[in-house]
C-alpha cells in the first residue's frame, strides 16, 4: 500500500471527479479519471486495472442495471409520448381540492424519472388561473418540491438503483426503509407550502364530473411494474434470479407491452427511444461508476483496499459518521444529480464502514447518505429541474430557495431520527 493515507485518496479521486465535471461537463469522463487516480495511487497494476473492468463490465448485477435503467427510461418516454398522463392529470383537476390537485399533479409527473421532469409537470400548474396567491416563486417552490418527492425511495429512479446496488441493500429493502421519508417530505410540504392556498373545490357545482375510475386506466403501467416486482419477490424461488433486479426488469417489459397495447407507437416513435443519446449516455455514466465501485473493493498485495483503509482511521481517530454524510452532500450539490452523487461517493461511504458491516449500520447509514446527498441536490443551483422550472415560470433561485430552506432542513432532521431508531430497531 502507499505510505498516503487510503482516506485520502479516496477524497482526492472524488474531488478529482467533481472539479473536472465543472471543467469538462461531462460526468462520464470525470468518473473515468478520478477511478484511474485511485486506482494507480493505490497501487493497482495495469493487469489488475483490466481485470476489475473486465469483471465490472460483463458481471450479471452489471448487466441486469444496466438493463433495467434502459427499459425504465423507455417506458417513462413512451408514456410521455402515449399522452396517458394527460388523462390523469385531467381527472385530478376535475376532481380533487385546489390544495390537493396542486401537489399530485407534480407528484403523479414525479412517479416517472424523466430527467428534467419539473419542466414537464410545470404546464400543468399554470391552470389554477382562480388561484390568486399562486405567483410565480409559489408554484416554482411547489412544482419542485412535490415532483421530488418519491425520489428518496422510488426503486425507478436511477439514483436508488445505484445506491442499492453500491451498498449491497436488496432494492425491495433499501426502497422500504426510504419509503417513511418521503411521507416526512409531503408532510413538510404540505406544511410550509400549501397550508396557506385556499383549499377551494374545483368546479363543485360541475354536473359533468369526470369519474374516478378513470384514474385507473394512466396508471396501469405504474400498477403493473408494482404488481410484478412485488409477486416475483414473494413468489420466485431464489436459485430462480441471476440478479436482483430481474423481477423489476420483466415489470417495466409487461407494463410497456400493455401501455403499446393501449396506446400504439409507430415503429419510428420506438426507433427514436431506441437511440436516444441521454438513455445511452445515462448506461454508460452506470457502467463507469461500476469501475469506480470496483476499484474500491479491490485488493492490493492481498489486502483489501476497505479493510487497510478502515484500519487507518481507527489509527488516526477519524470518525466516519460525518463524513459519510458530508461527502454526498458536497457531490450532491455540485453535481445536482442525484445517479452523480450516489454512483461516486456511495463506494466511499461503503468502504467507511469496514467490511461486512450488520445491516442495522449499514442500511440506516445509506439511507442517510442518500437522503443527505439528495439535500445537496434539492438545494443545488446547478439542478436542472429547479433551473428550468425558474426559467418556465419566470421566478428567481433565491426567492424560491428562501421558502424551502427550513423545510429541506426539518426533512433532514426528523429522517436522521427515523433512522437513528431504525438502527436500534434493526
Amino acid at each position: 500500500m502507499q505510505s498516503v493515507p487510503i482516506l485520502v485518496i479516496l477524497l482526492s479521486s472524488l474531488a478529482a471527479i467533481i472539479i473536472l465535471n465543472r471543467i469538462t461537463h461531462s460526468l462520464i469522463a470525470a468518473v473515468v479519471a478520478g477511478a484511474v487516480v485511485f486506482a494507480v495511487w493505490v497501487g493497482l497494476s495495469p493487469v489488475e486495472m483490466l481485470m476489475v473492468v473486465v469483471d465490472s463490465f460483463f458481471s450479471a448485477k452489471t448487466i441486469g442495471l444496466l438493463l433495467l435503467l434502459f427499459v425504465t427510461i423507455t417506458l417513462s418516454t413512451q408514456m410521455q409520448k402515449s399522452e396517458s398522463l394527460e388523462a390523469l392529470v385531467a381527472i385530478i383537476r376535475n376532481r380533487c381540492s385546489t390544495r390537493f390537485a396542486l401537489a399530485a399533479l407534480p407528484a403523479v409527473i414525479g412517479l416517472l424519472p424523466m430527467p428534467g421532469g419539473a419542466l414537464f409537470s410545470a404546464p400543468f400548474l399554470d391552470a389554477f388561473t382562480d388561484v390568486k396567491v399562486l405567483d410565480a416563486t409559489l408554484k416554482t417552490r411547489i412544482n419542485y418540491w412535490f415532483r421530488h418527492v418519491w425520489e428518496y425511495w422510488w426503486f425507478l429512479y436511477a439514483g436508488i438503483l445505484v445506491a442499492s446496488a453500491i451498498s449491497g441493500i436488496p432494492l425491495w429493502q433499501y426502497s422500504l426503509a426510504s419509503m417513511p421519508i418521503s411521507l416526512i417530505a409531503i408532510a413538510v410540504g404540505w406544511f410550509f407550502i400549501l397550508r396557506k392556498i385556499p383549499n377551494n373545490s374545483q368546479n363543485p357545482t360541475n354536473p359533468n364530473k369526470l369519474p374516478w375510475s378513470g384514474i385507473v386506466k394512466p396508471l396501469l403501467p405504474i400498477i403493473v411494474v408494482v404488481a410484478v416486482y412485488a409477486g416475483a419477490e414473494a413468489l420466485v424461488p431464489a436459485r430462480f434470479v441471476l440478479t436482483q433486479y430481474q423481477p423489476i426488469i420483466l415489470g417495466v417489459v409487461l407494463a410497456m407491452i400493455l401501455l403499446q397495447a393501449m396506446h400504439p407507437l409507430p415503429l419510428r416513435d420506438w426507433v427514436g427511444m431506441a437511440r436516444n443519446r441521454k438513455t445511452w449516455g445515462l448506461v454508460l455514466l452506470i457502467l463507469v461508476i461500476e469501475m469506480y465501485g470496483r476499484f474500491i473493493g479491490a485488493s492490493v498485495d492481498g489486502v483489501p483496499i476497505v479493510s487497510a483503509m478502515a484500519q487507518e482511521m481507527a489509527v488516526f481517530g477519524i470518525p466516519w459518521l460525518p463524513l459519510a454524510l458530508f461527502i454526498p452532500f458536497v457531490a450532491g450539490a455540485v453535481m445536482a444529480a442525484s445517479v452523480g452523487f450516489s454512483g461516486t461517493t456511495f463506494p466511499v461511504v461503503v468502504a467507511l464502514l469496514g467490511v461486512d458491516p450488520a445491516l442495522s449500520t449499514l442500511l440506516p447509514v445509506a439511507v442517510a447518505s442518500y437522503v443527505t446527498g439528495f439535500m445537496g441536490v434539492m438545494l443545488s443551483p446547478l439542478h436542472v429541474c429547479l433551473m428550468a422550472t425558474c426559467e418556465y415560470y419566470g421566478s428567481q433561485y433565491h426567492k424560491v430557495m428562501k421558502g424551502l430552506l427550513l423545510p429541506l432542513l426539518l426533512v433532514w432532521i426528523l429522517s436522521m431520527g427515523y433512522l437513528l431508531a431504525l438502527h436500534f430497531f434493526l
